[in-house]
């Protein structure tokens, strides 16, 4: 079986992060490829959800993790590849990034009021163009798999979990993580075609509703919704 793990955004507590990721997929009679596009890490660099900036509108304890990178991220990706192979990358810059500006404008002056308009424009289009660099590959891929950092899975995926996956048609995702009667999005599985659906949210999404909703919207146009028993721990907090 051939798969591609797709790892877009800032390639926070990369460390634990890939271990983990390698730990959890690259399992036996599985081929896995790893994609990642990631930011250039300046001291310009935004962050509005977690009180970073101005207009920051929600707090987060930090405990013992870090909000935004503290090296640069060609730095980062040398020893990431030192845990597991990256297949290809590609690194932008937030700042000035005509795509990421292009989302953030549709969101529209009211989604300021109550979320992250940056971090969310910033999300959508990494995730929309790590799935990119998979489809200039031009791999034929069985699955595809698109994962946040900063996860610490709590078992390993198996061969069976994946072939139910494949029959299954549908976008996978863990139990868990669901939020303002949205969904998790922090991990989904599925074939490339279903993939593709869920990394063009950035493109398709319905303007008004907080990202959670945004998500469930958007795949529940197309495809179908299963939920899998993959749990796993989000800056020590268990998501099950």
């Amino acid at each position: 079986m051939k798969i591609a793990l797709l790892v877009p955004g800032l390639l926070r507590e990369y460390k634990e992060s890939f271990n983990s990721l390698k730990n959890t997929f690259d399992i036996p009679d599985v081929n896995l490829d790893v994609y990642i596009h990631t930011w250039k890490t300046n001291k310009d660099m935004l962050d509005d959800k977690w009180g970073q900036s101005n207009w920051g509108r929600e707090k987060t304890n930090y405990n013992n993790f870090t909000s935004l990178p503290t090296d640069t991220a060609e730095n980062y990706l040398l020893k990431i590849n030192e845990i597991i192979n990256i297949t290809k990358y590609e690194i932008e810059e937030q700042v000035g990034n005509e795509g990421v500006q292009s989302i953030r404008d549709n969101l529209g002056e009211s989604f300021r009021d109550s979320w992250s308009p940056h971090n969310l424009s910033c999300q959508l289009y990494s995730m929309y163009k790590c799935n990119e660099l998979r489809k200039q590959s031009n791999i034929d891929y069985d699955l595809v798999i698109r994962a946040r950092t900063e996860l610490i899975f709590e078992r390993s995926i198996t061969l069976d979990d994946l072939e139910s996956i494949m029959s299954s048609r549908a976008v996978n995702i863990p139990s868990g993580g669901d939020h303002h009667r949205g969904i998790n999005d922090m991990v989904a599985i599925g074939t490339p075609d279903i993939m593709d659906w869920y990394c063009e949210l950035g493109e398709h999404y319905d303007k008004g509703e907080n990202p959670h909703v945004m998500l469930k919207t958007h795949l529940n146009k197309k495809h179908t919704i299963e939920r899998i028993d993959l749990p796993y721990k989000l800056r020590g907090n268990s998501i099950n």
